[in-house]
Formats: C-alpha cells, sequence, structure tokens
C-alpha cells in the first residue's frame, strides 16, 4: 500500500469516527431522557417479559408499550453505534491503546446496562436494579463524551499521560458530586421519597427529615448543595483567569444548567410532582452531567492545557 492510500485510509477512519462519536453520544442522551419518561409514566413494566415484548418482536400498539419499546429499539441503536465506533477505532493505524481503552470500558459498561435492564424488568422494577441502571446508563455516556472529546481535540495518536486523570482536582471532585446527586436522585424517585418532603426548600416546613423516606429525599437535597457549592466554585475560579478558553465557557455552561436544574426540581414539588416535571428534571441532570464530562475532557485531552494542569496538582 502505498503512503497515499495509507494517509486516506486514516483521514478517511478518523473522519468517520469523529462523526459516530458525535451521533452515539447524542443517542444516548436520548436514551437516558426516554429512559426517565418509561420511569415517570410508569410504562417499565409495560412490556413484562425481555428481551421480547409481550413474547413477540413487535409488540401491540399500545401508549406504555409504545415508550417501553422505543427505549429498547433505542438502545438496539446505540449498540450497533457503538460496534461501528469500535471497528472506527481498530481500523485507525499507529498507536492507538488509549481510544482502544476507551471503547473496551464502554463495551463492559453496555454489556452490564442491557443485563441491568433485563433484571429491573424481571424483577417488576426493584428500586437497587433501577439506580444501578441509570448509574451505568450515566457512566457509559461519560465514556462515551470522553472519547468523542478525545477524538475532536486530540490526535487520536498521542496518548495522555495517567497523571493527568486527577491533575483538575476541583473538576474531579465536582464530576464525582454530580454523579452521586444522580444517583441519589434516583434513590429519591424509586424508593417513593420523592413526595416525602411536600415544601422546598425546607422539607415539610423543617429543616431535618423525621421519617425514613424524608431522610432519603433530605439526603439528597444535601448533596445536591454541595455539588451547588462546587460548580459555583469552579465558575468563580475560572472568573478570576484573565484568559478565556473553551473550557471556561463550559463552566458557564454548568453553572447555568445546575441553576435550571434547581429551579426545575423546586418546581416539581411545588407542582406535586407531575410526571412532566420529573421527566425534564431527569433529562436536565442528564444534560448538567455531560456538561461536566465534557468540561473534563477539555482539561484533560487539550494539549494546552497540560502544563496549567501539572502545575495545579
Amino acid at each position: 500500500m502505498n503512503p497515499t492510500s495509507h494517509q486516506d485510509i486514516e483521514y478517511s477512519s478518523s473522519k468517520t469516527l469523529k462523526s459516530l462519536s458525535v451521533i452515539t453520544s447524542i443517542a444516548v442522551f436520548c436514551l437516558i431522557s426516554l429512559g426517565g419518561i418509561v420511569r415517570v409514566t410508569d410504562s417499565g413494566l409495560a412490556c413484562p417479559d425481555w428481551p421480547l415484548c409481550h413474547g413477540k418482536i413487535i409488540p401491540p400498539f399500545e401508549f406504555h408499550v409504545i415508550i417501553e419499546y422505543s427505549h429498547r429499539l433505542l438502545a438496539l441503536i446505540v449498540s450497533c453505534l457503538v460496534v461501528a465506533i469500535t471497528i472506527c477505532v481498530f481500523r485507525l493505524p499507529g498507536h492507538n491503546s488509549g481510544l482502544r481503552k476507551m471503547i473496551l470500558v464502554s463495551w463492559v459498561l453496555l454489556g452490564i446496562q442491557i443485563l441491568l435492564g433485563g433484571m429491573t424488568v424481571l424483577t417488576e422494577l426493584r428500586p437497587e436494579f433501577i439506580a444501578l441502571h441509570l448509574a451505568t446508563a450515566q457512566a457509559f455516556f461519560g465514556v462515551l463524551l470522553l472519547l468523542t472529546c478525545r477524538v475532536l481535540i486530540q490526535d487520536s495518536r498521542k496518548g495522555t499521560t495517567a497523571a493527568l486523570w486527577l491533575a483538575d482536582r476541583p473538576l474531579f471532585v465536582t464530576l464525582i458530586l454530580i454523579f452521586a446527586t444522580i444517583i441519589s436522585g434516583s434513590l429519591v424517585t424509586n424508593t417513593g421519597a420523592f413526595a416525602a418532603c411536600a415544601g422546598w426548600p425546607l422539607c415539610n416546613g423543617q429543616l431535618f427529615p423525621t421519617n425514613h423516606l424524608a431522610g432519603i429525599h433530605w439526603l439528597h437535597r444535601l448533596i445536591v448543595l454541595i455539588t451547588v457549592l462546587s460548580v459555583f466554585w469552579l465558575f468563580l475560579s475560572g472568573r478570576k483567569q484573565r484568559t478565556k478558553s473553551l473550557s471556561q465557557t463550559f463552566i458557564l455552561l454548568l453553572s447555568i444548567a445546575m441553576t435550571i436544574q434547581i429551579l426545575i426540581g423546586a418546581a416539581t414539588i411545588w407542582l406535586h410532582f407531575t410526571p412532566f416535571w420529573r421527566a425534564i428534571h431527569l433529562t436536565v441532570s442528564a444534560l448538567v452531567w455531560g456538561t461536566a464530562v465534557i468540561n473534563f475532557g477539555l482539561a484533560l485531552f487539550n494539549p494546552g492545557n497540560k502544563g496549567t494542569l501539572r502545575s495545579s496538582a
């Protein structure tokens, strides 16, 4: 093979990989949002079996069945997209161990996610399986976003030192807090604790909870408070820097998304936990998580940030 053909294959694979990574990340975001709709509309058991629905490939055309089955079909599409990304990654010439490790991690998470989805249905929506299902979905979403950041920002043949993964500690801590917020919010919904605190910001007019379910809800609010403080600390730290960067723009977007999420959470309580606001609340939480992961990816894979990250470590 002549050098020109080799370069053409590399360019084609890289260009396809970039497009597929963006499309797959958007599809996973839609999948998480649709999963929230499945949950708030009580459509999780509309298909009582798995992987078929009522023992059929094409199920009955009923409202709840369509919602649940659409979620399953979108999950299948995402799986096919991950297959396509995997092919592109392994077709890239040169040393791509970082990308290959990320795609392998995504396959592990996708496999766990599929199994948890089946177990969630077969165990008739046990809260712990629903929470694990959501946690794995968000982790899968995060890995895909990091992979997307890498192929868009950095030459895929260049590695990143392991030390940089924890170099930007405030951003990494914020990322963990946002993930904890999402999982604790899932436990609030799945344990029936979402209505245990009828007011906001107080819980039934009190500062501290008075029963078990209210305690679960109160713990979620406490984690949210700590997360908000962490996000706005990032925002204020970014404002002190004289130079503007794409990372600072995403920190601003993260702050805005977090503020909107808090307002939606309050509105959900004030409007008596209507399904619409509960679904929007979950969708915006995925948006907050995605924005934070992209911000971390910018800090991690942008070559211009490496000197700054080392000096802050």
